[in-house]
């Protein structure tokens, strides 16, 4: 082979690499975005877990009938009380990028009470992009039962 021929072939490439590193640069950070919007999703309902398993835990022990229990020696939760509880507890929620919170069910199971939730977690990155929503869906599904060691 030609030497001139390698270096006029050689010569001919030189710089295609950096047309593609704009686009290369967009798709990183578009996957950055997605990873951080992701831990935010992750994060908003770990936050409204938290807060909702300490009033499902709250209404458990506030709504336990110690008439009941001193009467006829049985555990129970006053379900109007508890879901009282629970009602007035959600309505004042406001945890950190989470919006729309909607009770779906409040449940006494046996000595338990059941919160049921769904809520949108607001996106950090994803307004930014015209074609996802700026929230995404989140549900949250608790159980507290109260200590029956505590009363006895």
């Amino acid at each position: 082979m030609d030497v001139k021929y390698l270096m006029r072939f050689g010569h001919g490439e030189r710089g295609s690499a950096l047309a593609m590193l704009p686009a290369f640069a967009l798709v990183i950070i578009m996957a950055l975005g997605f990873v951080v919007d992701g831990a935010s999703s992750f994060m908003a309902q770990r936050a409204l877990v938290s807060q909702v398993s300490a009033i499902a835990s709250d209404a458990a022990e506030l709504a336990m009938d110690s008439g009941y229990f001193y009467r006829t020696g049985e555990h129970r939760i006053d379900g109007a009380v508890a879901t009282a509880e629970v009602r007035r507890r959600v309505a004042e929620l406001h945890p950190a990028n989470v919006e729309n919170i909607d009770l779906r069910g409040v449940r006494i199971d046996g000595t338990s009470v059941v919160i049921d939730l769904e809520a949108d977690a607001r996106l950090i990155f994803a307004p930014a992009m015209p074609f996802l929503d700026s929230t995404t869906h989140i549900s949250v599904n608790v159980r507290s039962t109260a200590e029956l060691d505590d009363l006895e």
